[in-house]
C-alpha cells in the first residue's frame, strides 16, 4: 500500500513538472479546453456518476477540493489550477466524444433518436471505493469497483456506452475511473509539485481516505460546452433511459 502511494505521488509530480521528452513526455493538458484563468468552450459528451446524488459524499470531496484550493492560494499557486464547478464533481464512467470526434463517430449525433441508449439499461446504484490518487490531464481521486460483482456491472455499463457511441470496447473487467478535482494550466517547478503532491495527498487522507466504500448512480448521460459545466440529458437505470434534456438534438446537429 505505501509504495502504491509512493508511485501515486511520483506520477504527480511527474506530470506537473513535465518530466520526460518527446513522445514520452507527459500530457498537461489537451490544446483547447482550457488555458490559464478560465475553461475554453469545448464541446463533448460522457457518462458519469454525479456525486450530488450521495450528499455525504459529495460534501467529502467538496472539503479535499476546498482544502486543496486554499493550499494553492496560500503558496500563491492557485494561478497554477483550474477547479470545475461544485456541483459537476462526478465520477467518469465513460470519456464519450469531443467536438473533434463528432465528424468521425456520426452515431454519436443519433445517439438520444435511433433508440441507441433506449436498448440499454443499468443498475440504479453502484459500490465503489476510493484508491488514491492518479494524475493524467487533471488532478483526480482513483476510484475502483468495491468487488467483482460490481466490477462487472460497471464493465457491463462502459461497454455499452461505447456501443451506443459506435467506439470500440475493452474486453478486459479491470476497470478504474476516476473524480476530477483540478485542471492545470502550466507546468511547476519540482519544488511547487512536490508542494501539490503533498497536500493533495494529506487532503484526500483527511477528507477521502476514511471511506471504505460509498454507493453512487444513476448513470447520467451528459453533455458540456466547457470541462467546467457538464449538463445532463438523461439517465440510465432499472427502467432503461429516461430523457431529461430532450433539446440536446438541437446543440448535436451544429457539429454536423
Amino acid at each position: 500500500m505505501d509504495d502504491d502511494r509512493g508511485q501515486q505521488l511520483l506520477r504527480v509530480i511527474k506530470v506537473l513538472t513535465g518530466e520526460g521528452s518527446g513522445l514520452d513526455r507527459p500530457k498537461l493538458v489537451s490544446d483547447g479546453k482550457l488555458k490559464a484563468g478560465s475553461f475554453l468552450p469545448f464541446y463533448g459528451n460522457k457518462f458519469l456518476l454525479r456525486l450530488l446524488r450521495n450528499e455525504t459524499v459529495h460534501a467529502a470531496f467538496e472539503a479535499m477540493r476546498d482544502e486543496l484550493k486554499d493550499a494553492l492560494k496560500i503558496a500563491k499557486l492557485e494561478d497554477f489550477f483550474l477547479f470545475p464547478d461544485r456541483d459537476s464533481l462526478h465520477m467518469t464512467v465513460q470519456d464519450g466524444l469531443c467536438s473533434s470526434d463528432i465528424n468521425k463517430h456520426p452515431r454519436a449525433r443519433r445517439a438520444l433518436f435511433d433508440l441507441g441508449l433506449r436498448r440499454f439499461g443499468g443498475a440504479n446504484k453502484y459500490l465503489v471505493r476510493p484508491a488514491g490518487i492518479v494524475m493524467g490531464e487533471s488532478l483526480s481521486v482513483l476510484i475502483e469497483p468495491d468487488n467483482h460483482e460490481e466490477r462487472l456491472k460497471l464493465w457491463g455499463m462502459r461497454s455499452a456506452c461505447d456501443e451506443v457511441l459506435g467506439m470500440e470496447h475493452s474486453a478486459t473487467i479491470d476497470c478504474q475511473f476516476h473524480v476530477d478535482l483540478a485542471y492545470p494550466t502550466h507546468y511547476l517547478t519540482d519544488e511547487q509539485a512536490r508542494f501539490v503532491a503533498a497536500r493533495v495527498r494529506k487532503a484526500y487522507d483527511t477528507h477521502i481516505a476514511r471511506w471504505v466504500k460509498f454507493e453512487l448512480g444513476l448513470v447520467e448521460f451528459c453533455e458540456f460546452d466547457k470541462l467546467s459545466e457538464v449538463v445532463t440529458a438523461g439517465t440510465l437505470g432499472l427502467y432503461g433511459y429516461v430523457d431529461i434534456y430532450p433539446k440536446m438534438e438541437e446543440k448535436l446537429q451544429s457539429f454536423k
